[in-house]
């Protein structure tokens, strides 16, 4: 009968660890997936405005350059973000275990776009044996106004080649202002069309193009000094496809073109959230993770090309698209033949 009950005992510690075993499995796997459900939301408008102006401007003209001709160009793009995208609705319902401090259900917070003022915290609840325990994060501020509209500058090259083709070149290096860093490298290939048949002053074309984009958001607060990059990390791959028509009117190309792009961004937090120092058992779960955004849509662009010489032009152009963006641009061109 002692050994019955000795059997018995051990069996229902035995259960009783598998079961809390069980619990902080079941726990640690909501809260990756409840402080990554709220990343993706608060870098989303950033990421969807960067794909926008990142896959943009790639032309100036449907008339591709003549074998043997370098066109070497300065240019920038600028995407306006509506200010509705500062914000984004939290509804605790959405999330295994978040709630609110202040008791509320639902309540507006800040994207990578806007600041939260006050500052909001959030609670989520754990067991640990008969008692429950509270982390408390404080969810992370976005940026600043006065860089959000800071615009992507670049070099692009544009090569003539046979065949009515033209192959271009762009490039961004790394660029700091404020707590933004960011680098852009791309490749494109543009066939002109109407090689094929005879017109007047217009030209069709067709162009396919790839980016590649990295950005760094700095979170630190002013003055404060860590070992190693805190703040939020975005790499980003967009392919680009469109349909391009221009017309010559003496000195000025006219220009417009329809396409899409599909992308992919994958962003790395790193110290991002702040957690309060007694549940510092759970900084590791929280500190380091990533998110995905994707997306796929259309952009129309139209846009003019002065040509105050044979080799310099200049241009400017806008885009009709979720996130509306202004291109400028300056360029040389050369012959290398």
């Amino acid at each position: 009968m002692i050994v019955r009950t000795y059997s018995l005992c051990i069996l229902f510690l035995i259960s009783c660890r598998i079961q809390a075993q069980e619990d902080l499995n079941a726990f640690v796997e909501h809260l990756v997936k409840d402080v990554s459900q709220f990343g993706e939301a608060f870098v989303d408008p950033a990421a969807i405005g960067l794909m926008f102006n990142v896959s943009n401007a790639w032309y100036s003209s449907a008339k591709t350059k003549k074998w043997g001709e370098l066109d070497f160009s300065l240019a920038s793009n600028i995407t306006f973000v509506d200010r509705s995208k500062n914000s984004f609705t939290l509804n605790t319902k959405d999330y295994y275990n978040l709630r609110f401090k202040d008791g509320s259900n639902i309540k507006d917070v800040a994207s990578i776009f806007g600041t939260n003022e006050p500052d909001v915290n959030v609670l989520i609840d754990y067991q640990v044996g008969d008692e429950q325990e509270v982390i408390e994060i404080r969810l992370p501020q976005g940026v600043d106004e006065n860089f959000r509209l800071a615009p992507q500058v670049f070099m692009q090259t544009d090569i003539g080649l046979p065949w009515a083709s033209e192959l271009k070149l762009r490039y961004s290096p790394n660029i700091a202002y404020g707590p933004i860093e960011r680098s852009m490298w791309g490749l494109g290939l543009q066939h002109e069309l109407t090689h094929w048949f005879k017109t007047e002053n217009w030209s069709l074309s067709a162009l396919i193009a790839f980016n590649k984009f990295e950005g760094f958001f700095d979170t630190k607060e002013s003055g404060e000094i860590q070992n190693e990059k805190q703040g939020i990390n975005t790499q980003m791959n967009i392919v680009h496809a469109a349909l391009i028509v221009s017309k010559v009117l003496g000195k000025f190309d006219f220009y417009g073109g329809g396409g899409f792009f599909t992308a992919k961004a994958t962003t790395h937090f790193n110290g991002v959230y702040e957690i309060d120092r007694q549940n510092e058992l759970f900084q590791s779960l929280v500190k380091k993770f990533s998110v995905e955004n994707k997306a796929t849509n259309f952009n129309f662009t139209a846009g003019v090309k002065y040509n105050i010489s044979s080799a310099l032009s200049t241009r400017v152009a806008a885009s009709l698209q979720q996130f509306y963006a202004i291109h400028l641009g300056v360029s040389y061109k050369i012959y290398y033949r």
